[in-house]
């Protein structure tokens, strides 16, 4: 999974494989947000648009769900679980609620088999198609500062792919939009993991994700 755009954009920051963190969405746990896990009996209501908008087991060969999703249900409780100083916590919460955030849905997957990479399905929901177009194209600009490169993702309209790879560890994403909801599905891994999860992969997942919610 990749760095993101600004010090605490919305999507994956540059994965740090111990903790699936990074500077752009809430760390991944296994508890929820304040706002609440998707998997209690009575979700928040904001919750609704986007509930089965992630990944479902099987979609992403050699990964499974593991844990609770974190959800956020307002552009703060979102931010909260960020792993920032509190001055950035703010600034990303004020940036996000300009944006037209309305609600999110991140989830970690862990590998079926034993290995160091992980993987990560988030969807967030803007208040119209055009927000949600904007934080895609920010996010997309973001990671090209970083270094990312960028590949084709055919069958899903106006998809990115986006790699990275350091000395330490690389990552992958594959990212797009669609009404109002933005989406990521990404994946990490340590630098030359025998292990490692293919870009095709990670695609082939994205597409059934599209294709779902697309039906």
């Amino acid at each position: 999974m990749l760095a993101r755009g600004g010090a605490a954009a919305t999507a994956l920051a540059l994965i740090a494989l111990a903790g699936c963190g990074g500077s752009s969405h809430p760390s991944t746990s296994a508890s929820a947000s304040a706002s609440g896990s998707e998997h209690e009996q009575q979700p928040p209501a904001a919750l609704g648009s986007v509930r089965g908008r992630v990944l479902r087991a099987g979609e992403l060969a050699g990964f499974a769900p593991q844990g609770q999703r974190i959800v956020g249900t307002s552009a703060a409780s979102w931010v909260g679980g960020l792993e920032l100083p509190a001055a950035e916590k703010a600034k990303e919460t004020a940036r996000l609620q300009r944006a037209g955030f309305r609600a999110g849905v991140r989830e970690r997957l862990a590998p079926t088999k034993s290995g160091p990479a992980e993987a990560i399905s988030i969807v967030e929901q803007f208040g119209s198609a055009q927000q949600a177009n904007a934080e895609l194209a920010t996010q997309l600009e973001g990671l090209q500062v970083r270094g990312a490169s960028t590949f084709t993702v055919p069958g899903i309209p106006g998809a990115h792919g986006v790699a990275i790879s350091t000395t330490q560890q690389s990552g992958v994403n594959v990212e797009f939009a669609k009404g109002g909801y933005y989406y990521v599905v990404g994946a990490g891994w340590p630098a030359h993991s025998s292990s490692a999860p293919t870009r095709a992969q990670v695609q082939a997942a994205a597409q059934q994700l599209y294709s779902r919610i697309s039906g």
